[in-house]
Order: structure tokens, then sequence, then C-alpha cells
């Protein structure tokens, strides 16, 4: 009966501190993505110099991401690959404030980034595998990430208003609390062996995994515009940074419903369904975004974030976690991130960065509304071309 105490004890515990790892690191990235290009724009850098400086670093973070994934499978644990990439990008983020010319905002924040980007694509391969093995269900440990990245957008709006600045010391923090809740999250193994042969792009076998992938990357260009400009274009049109964190406060917040029905709602519908749908969310939304000039209404519209990105990740996250070999669980999750996260970013950046110079951010929405239409269009039509066997 003891053991038996002790052992629900330690299983309670372990998924406590695994949620609390989420809540820290997805309070990170709030301030960083949320806040960095307001940051940069403060400095009085142009819509084109941020979108490149913020695209040279996920270069640099792409570059990462498939090595972590590799050493992260070949790793005897792999919750060591990710203690040293909370080290290096907590550390790594304090040097960016020290000057302020292009050049060593663009190298300082790519090192950053290299360390960054990696953190959530190995976290999840943590939490897959955990929630696999035991009752844990991913969507409820995902969702204290949600729930963190909601706090900190809203409580970072208030902290941030008088001083941007502000930023570096808290990411610090948050990211050092991260570490702490590390120590206490379940070892989980690397399953290649030194003799193995498992190269990362062996992942890429799988055809309908390539499909979802491109396709998603198309919605998270569209998506990643809106991360890199909606702050700017938010305050252009008069709002504060406080009401700014109410807004992301807002977005965070309405992932929830997913979220909490994600391990039902995965089994029961089939995940090009799902794909659709939030490519037609994204579609709506910047088109509404794109014509409104109201804050209370753009407030309003961050009730569709949930439909969008949030779908997407989880849903192509699952699907590698069920379909992919156990010996390359980090490099799919790794590539993944590496398309989604990192060559979306630097697509809807860089693009989006040149259209706002050139036209306006508004334009950039609509120009975002049109593409994800199309590639809502597009996937519908090679879906229909398919005869494979749905998913699930």
């Amino acid at each position: 009966m003891k053991i038996y105490l002790k052992a629900a004890t330690g299983a309670i515990v372990s998924r406590w501190m695994l949620a609390l790892f989420y809540a820290f690191t997805f309070m990170c990235t709030a301030i960083f993505s949320n806040y960095m290009p307001i940051y940069l724009s403060q400095l009085g850098f142009q819509q084109t110099d941020i979108g490149i400086l913020l695209s040279v670093a996920t270069i640099i973070s792409i570059l990462g991401q498939p090595l972590c994934g590799y050493f992260t499978d070949r790793s005897r644990c792999k919750n060591n690959v990710l203690f040293l990439l909370l080290v290096g990008s907590g550390s790594s983020l304090m040097f960016v404030p020290l000057f302020h010319n292009l050049l060593y905002l663009c190298t300082t924040i790519a090192v950053f980034s290299f360390f960054q980007s990696s953190i959530n694509p190995m976290s999840d391969v943590i939490a897959f595998e955990y929630a696999h093995k035991t009752s844990a269900k991913y969507g409820m440990i995902r969702l204290s990430g949600t729930v963190g990245y909601a706090l900190m957008a809203l409580i970072a709006g208030i902290v941030l208003n008088r001083h941007i600045n502000n930023m570096f010391p808290l990411y610090f923090l948050l990211n050092f609390l991260a570490l702490l809740m590390l120590l206490w999250v379940p070892r989980i193994e690397g399953h290649q062996k030194n003799d193995a042969h498992f190269h990362p792009w062996m992942v890429l076998r799988d055809k309908k995994l390539v499909l979802y992938i491109v396709t998603a990357f198309v919605f998270l260009t569209t998506s990643n515009f809106y991360a890199t400009f909606y702050g700017i274009y938010f305050t252009k049109l008069g709002g504060s940074s406080t009401l700014l964190g109410c807004s992301f406060f807002i977005g965070a917040m309405s992932e929830l419903p997913f979220l909490l029905f994600s391990h039902r709602i995965l089994k029961k519908i089939n995940i090009e369904y799902l794909l659709i749908f939030a490519g037609s969310a994204a579609a709506l939304r910047w088109l509404l975004i794109g014509i409104t000039r109201s804050i209370p209404i753009l407030i309003g519209l961050q009730l569709m974030h949930g439909m969008i990105y949030i779908i997407i990740m989880v849903s192509i996250s699952y699907y590698i976690s069920l379909t992919v070999t156990p010996e390359l669980q980090a490099s799919g999750q790794a590539i993944n991130a590496l398309v989604c996260g990192g060559a979306a970013k630097i697509a809807g950046s860089l693009i989006g960065g040149y259209l706002s110079d050139l036209f306006s951010i508004r334009a950039g929405f609509f120009f975002c509304s049109g593409l994800a239409l199309v590639a809502v269009a597009a996937f519908t039509v090679i879906r229909g071309f398919r005869n494979k066997a749905p998913l699930n």
C-alpha cells in the first residue's frame, strides 16, 4: 500500500512539474515573440529592418532545430539536451540590449534563437512520450503552457508599458524557474543506439506528413506575419501596451477549448478536416483585421486565435507522435518546427516586412487572407485526388 501511494504521489508530482515547466517556458515565449518587435520598433527600426532582423535570427535557428533533434534522439536522456537549450537561451538574451546597432542585434538575437527555437519541439517530444507511457493527456499538459502564455501576455503588457527593456530580466527570471521545474520532470531516454542508422530526413518518407507540413507552412506564414506586425499595427491605431497585453491574453485563452478536448477531437476528426478548418479561419481572421480600425473589435477578433495556430501545431505534432518511429520522434518534431516554425517565420517576417513598407501593414493582412484562402483551396483539391485511407 505504501509503495502504491508513493508511486501515485510521484506520478502526480511529475505531472505537475511538467505542467509548470510548460507554463514557464511559454511565459518566456510570450515575452519574446510579442514584445521584441515593439522593442525594435522603439529603437527606430523600420518594418523591413525588423523583418530582416527576425528572419536572420530564424535562419540560424533553423540550423539548430534538426541538430537538436538529432542529438536528442541519440542522447541517453532527452532532458539533458533541453536543459542546455534553456541555459543557452536565458544567458544569450541578456546580451541583446547592450548595444543597438543592426549587426550586433542581428548576431545576438540569432544566437538566442538558436537555443530558444528548439525548446518547444523538444518539450513536446518529452511530453508526448510521457503521455503515451502514462495516463496523462498531452492536451492538458500543453494547456498549462497556454495559460502561462496568456497570463504573461497580460502581465507583460502592464510591466513593459513604462519600460520595454524590462522584458530582458523578466525573461531571465522565468527561464530560470523553468530550469528548476525541469529537474523534476520525468527522465525520458533516447531510443537510438550508437550502431543504429536512422537519418532524420527519413521522417519525410511519409508523403501524407509532407503534405500536412507544407500546407501548415503556408497557413503559419500568414500567422507569423500577424505575430511579427500585429503589435505594431495595434499600437499605431492607438492601442496601449496594456490593451495589447489584454489582446494577447484573450488570444491565448481562446486556445483552451481545443486543448481541453484535443484528445477526443484528434481521435474523432480527421486531421485533414482540422487543417481545412484552421486555414479557413485564418483567411477570415486576417480579412477582418485588415478591414477594421477599431481597437475593441481587434481585441474581440482575438477569440479566433484558438481556431488557427494551436489546431495546426497540435494536430501535426500528434500525427508525428503516432506515426514516426520512436528512434526519430525528436527529429520528426524538429523538422516540423523547422518548417512550420522557422521557415514560416522567415517568410512571414521578410515578405510581411517588405509588403508593409511598400504598402502598409493593413495591406499585408489582406494579402495573408488571400494566401490562406488559396492554400485551403489547393489542399482541398490535392486531398480530393488522394485515395489513401484517412488517419483516424
